[in-house]
């Protein structure tokens, strides 16, 4: 592999574990981290050196609209930059203007929330166990069973020039069928018990139907209620939501487009926790996750190292959302007039 002689300049913005700064012994700034420390030892093993600075506008680095950029892609296109150390996010525009280098890794925006247990046994209320329609229907069966009823009366009486009985007297018949039928002598009309026949019929049904998801709700545990979505997020007002501030992490939650996206930002200004890397995953953060006070978000595979870690030192269940908010690229880009021997052999390294 050839050797070169000269200086790349280098945007950055901080995102912990991918790049991190540090003050060299000269008093430079120096990068490290999974993507950064990569860098730096390409350029070591090529004699380059570099110069390492954020963007001058202290953003990350996202596209506008209008083909326009902020942070280290603006950097890049004013030609203040020669790379742009990633992870960034997976957009069409930055491809259009500037020079990628091959992915080095990829991961997800995700939400984290946490759990005492992941299953629980819920006792079924009786009134939510059966469909609304179903009462409804066994309220209004009583009033067509008492009407049919009462026309067979009344055409029977107009026959056998008789008087009329009041309707609501049926009523009184139908609850008598049910509860003194057994006992009663004479027994009643058979056309008054033949009407009765499928009310109970009825009844029986719902009450095997309860009985039957009783059963079924006693011998399966059901999932521990969970964020799942961005709306769940937005509609669980108890719930804090902690994020890494002034990184690609910060900007993404508050560039989401559309309604959802306007909404998630009221959410995030009242809700809304950015501290540092180092205290998005501290103990006290943990405890409120687990109680259901707070989620995190993060990179998944940021998450993923340190849910691991807990899953083996705490009792406690955690849950990644099955919706992920944004994706995240881990690439360098650089300016298409960058010199392409140095890009090639920082493709080839």
């Amino acid at each position: 592999m050839p050797q070169f002689q000269g200086t790349i300049r280098v945007v950055f913005m901080e995102f912990h574990p991918y790049v991190m700064r540090y003050t060299g012994a000269n008093g430079e700034t120096r990068l490290h981290g999974l993507m950064a420390g990569l860098f730096t030892n390409i350029t070591a093993s090529l004699n380059l050196s570099y110069i390492a600075s954020t963007g001058e506008d202290g953003e990350c680095g996202m596209p506008l609209p209008n083909e326009t950029f902020n942070g280290g892609f603006l950097m890049l296109q004013q030609n203040k930059s020669d790379l742009g150390l990633g992870p960034f996010v997976s957009e069409e525009q930055p491809f259009r203007h500037f020079a990628v280098m091959p992915a080095l890794h990829f991961t997800r925006v995700a939400v984290l929330s946490g759990m005492e247990t992941a299953f629980v046994t819920e006792v079924a209320n009786f009134m939510m166990t059966i469909d609304l329609y179903v009462w409804a229907l066994l309220l209004v069966c009583p009033l067509i069973l008492s009407s049919l009823m009462s026309f067979r009366d009344s055409f029977r009486a107009r026959i056998d020039h008789r008087k009329e009985t009041v309707f609501s007297s049926y009523l009184l018949k139908l609850v008598e069928c049910l509860l003194q039928e057994s006992c009663s002598l004479p027994h009643r009309d058979f056309f008054h018990r033949l009407l009765f026949a499928p009310w109970i019929l009825g009844a029986f049904i719902v009450m095997q139907t309860f009985a039957g998801l009783l059963k079924a709700n006693t011998a399966v545990k059901s999932p521990t209620s969970r964020i799942d979505s961005l709306e769940d997020l937005i509609a669980d007002e108890r719930v804090s939501i902690y994020y890494p501030r002034n990184m690609i992490i910060d900007t993404i939650l508050h560039s989401i487009p559309g309604e959802r996206g306007r909404k998630f930002n009221e959410v995030l200004n009242k809700r809304g926790r950015g501290v540092t890397a180092a205290e998005l995953y501290a103990e006290s953060v943990r405890l409120e996750t687990v109680h259901r006070k707070a989620v995190i978000v993060s990179d998944q595979a940021s998450l993923t190292g340190c849910v691991g870690h807990w899953c083996t030192t705490t009792p406690e269940f955690y849950y990644f959302a099955g919706e992920f908010i944004s994706f995240l690229h881990g690439t360098w880009y650089t300016r298409k007039d960058m010199n392409s021997t140095w890009r090639e052999a920082i493709k080839m390294k």
